[in-house]
């Protein structure tokens, strides 16, 4: 009997693979949407910030909106080893957003020009706002798995949310927050589906850099943690990688505020809110402009 020779795996390999599409690797529907929808946003933006630049003797100068640039001259004090102080020797925190003036403070650290300090900060704003609509779109994807145009809309809505996009670019913090809100909320729908622990850690780190950039949003973004909390079965894994390390950094940031500026809040809190009750300040906004209780 005739020994029979073992199939070709390349020839059969070669056989079975279905033939390449005669265009090339095409990318797949949703990365094209995504990639055109970010060089969208960039140029939109981009155009928004030419806004925020102007010429004076020949030289091109970027600015940031008039409370930012509170938060640039306490940075500017804080690189050069004054302190985050806004004049020499005076402690007083007219700041309330203390990453993102720390933020601002390694630019000056770097070198860069008082013409170009703020355009570091204004381009970090873009891709941030970039960020937070890719963070909704993959949150859109996990409520809606089975509809390709809930997370198309819901990227092109976050990134066009005038509110969202107006204030982050002019230098304010609100982009950063609202990316570290959409970032907790997606780890939370991976969470529940992994149970693993690393994206409590994301959670954690999150919330610990929201509440150094603005303290009150973290109301916002312990809603999915809440949620984990009453609905996941573990919850000593989450107090032990969320809750007691956020818990941890939000004390070392009153304990700072205190020990350097010798208040517990920002200045910025007793000027607004001195003298008014708890009740004017829960109504407060409920008051039609004009009308007196």
């Amino acid at each position: 009997m005739m020994p029979v020779a073992p199939p070709d795996p390349a020839a059969a390999s070669a056989t079975s693979a279905p033939a390449a599409p005669s265009a090339g690797l095409a990318l797949d529907a949703d990365l094209s949407f995504k990639i055109g929808a970010v060089i969208v946003l960039a140029v939109l933006y981009l155009l928004f910030l030419n806004r925020f630049s102007f010429d004076l003797n020949g030289e091109r100068y970027f600015v940031l909106s008039d409370d930012q640039m509170i938060s640039m001259r306490y940075a500017r004090n804080l690189a050069t080893g004054l302190g985050p102080v806004w004049n020499p020797g005076e402690r007083v925190e007219g700041f309330t957003n203390p990453l993102w003036t720390a933020y601002m403070a390694l630019w000056h650290l770097v070198g860069v020009s008082p013409a170009k300090i703020s355009l570091p900060i204004l381009l970090t704003s873009a891709v941030i706002l970039i960020l937070n609509a890719l963070t909704v779109y993959s949150i859109a994807a996990k409520l809606s798995p089975r509809s390709r145009p809930v997370p198309r809309v819901a990227m092109v809505l976050a990134g066009t949310y005038w509110s969202l996009v107006h204030w982050s670019l002019e230098g304010f913090e609100v982009g950063l927050t609202a990316l570290l809100a959409s970032t907790v909320a997606l780890q939370a729908f991976v969470y529940e589906e992994s149970q693993r622990t690393r994206q409590l850690v994301l959670i954690a780190l999150c919330l610990i850099a929201l509440g150094w950039t603005r303290v009150e949003m973290l109301a916002v973004a312990g809603i999915p943690v809440a949620y984990l909390m009453l609905t996941e079965s573990s919850r000593s894994r989450l107090f032990t990688f969320v809750a007691f390390p956020v818990a941890a950094s939000l004390a070392l940031l009153f304990g700072a505020r205190f020990w350097y500026f010798g208040e517990w809040l920002p200045n910025t809190y007793y000027l607004k809110l001195t003298g008014i009750t708890l009740r004017d300040r829960t109504f407060m906004v409920s008051k039609k402009p004009g009308r007196r209780s």
